[in-house]
């Protein structure tokens, strides 16, 4: 009797297709995705899209909003090279003397073309590059004149007055006959453009009348200024007067800024040491100085008199001074 039992039937498989007509059965191939799996498919790919999409739209609106914070860079500037800011000159200015022929510039005898006649042709050599800006020209000074024309032996042009200028041209410009020119004028223009003295002035003709370069030079109201005081004080009073011809003068303006202005701070400080003391007093002087000036009185008081006071500042790295003191 045989050990092998009947195979139980499994489950029906689908039925082989029959062959095309005229064609022998091979054998059994499967069946393409059914519809259920691409209906899947694509239900995955419409929700992917729009995602994608709306992460796409949120990354640009973000990017904007940033955008929108910052400052925008400024427009940058063109700028012309020297080289090429004189190319085009002669497109306006066919003629470049016939102003100065026809009589615009009345105290000039200068030509273009007395400059080209012995090879100066660089417009650079004169002129700045911006010459024309949209609210003014600007014109060259004398002080580029004064790169070649000087008095000075060795220089590259003659500097007579007289090559450029009528002979019967006064030099001397309307604001030097203001009647302050001298006492205040001048030393208001020098400080607000040093530039346009140097178009006659050299520095030697300050120092000839202040005994000092001028300006000032950085730092000298510091211990140079002090110093410069002690070895000669009428130096400092040939543009900074005293009393009595002032009632207030430089160096009360700045070492004792509170003081009021109808009164010298010899005559001011008695009150300020009643009622704050005398400490301060003694940042700057010593004590021989005080009992000096309180015993021969004010009027008898003189420079000499402030040796103490020297050699208190040249025994310090600097001097000491409080300006709240006043």
């Amino acid at each position: 009797m045989s050990d092998e039992r009947p195979t139980e039937p499994g489950p029906a498989g689908p039925p082989e297709p029959l062959p095309p007509e005229g064609e022998a059965p091979g054998p059994w191939e499967p069946e393409e995705p059914t519809p259920r799996v691409l209906r899947g498919r694509s239900w995955g790919s419409a929700i992917a899209v729009p995602a994608v999409l709306l992460i796409v739209v949120t990354l640009l609106a973000v990017g904007m909003l940033r955008g929108e914070e910052r400052t925008p860079a400024p427009t940058p500037v063109p700028v012309t090279p020297a080289a090429a800011a004189f190319l085009y000159c002669s497109d306006c200015h066919g003629d470049l003397d016939r102003g100065l022929r026809g009589g615009a510039h009345p105290v000039l005898r200068f030509t273009h073309e007395r400059h080209f006649a012995i090879g100066v042709s660089d417009c650079g050599a004169c002129h700045v590059a911006n010459t024309h800006e949209p609210d003014r020209t600007n014109r060259p000074t004398m002080v580029a004149c004064f790169g070649c024309h000087s008095l000075e032996e060795g220089a590259r042009a003659p500097g007579d007055c007289a090559l450029c200028h009528p002979k019967d041209l006064d030099p001397e410009p309307p604001s030097h006959r203001a009647p302050d020119w001298a006492s205040a004028g001048h030393s208001k223009a020098a400080l607000a453009n040093p530039f346009d003295c140097a178009t006659c002035h050299e520095q030697r003709s300050c120092r000839s009348c202040h005994g000092l370069d001028l300006p000032h030079p950085a730092g000298f109201d510091e211990r140079p200024h002090a110093e410069l005081f002690f070895e000669d004080p009428a130096l400092c009073e040939r543009c900074h007067p005293r009393a009595p011809l002032v009632r207030r003068d430089a160096c009360d303006r700045c070492h004792h800024p509170q003081g009021p202005e109808d009164s010298t701070w010899i005559d001011w400080h008695p009150q300020v040491v009643r009622n704050r003391g005398a400490t301060t007093c003694f940042q700057c002087h010593a004590d021989d100085t005080c009992r000096t000036c309180h015993r021969i009185g004010p009027e008898r008081f003189t420079t000499a008199n402030l040796a103490p006071d020297r050699a208190l500042l040249l025994a310090r790295p600097s001097p000491s001074v409080s300006p709240a003191i006043g």
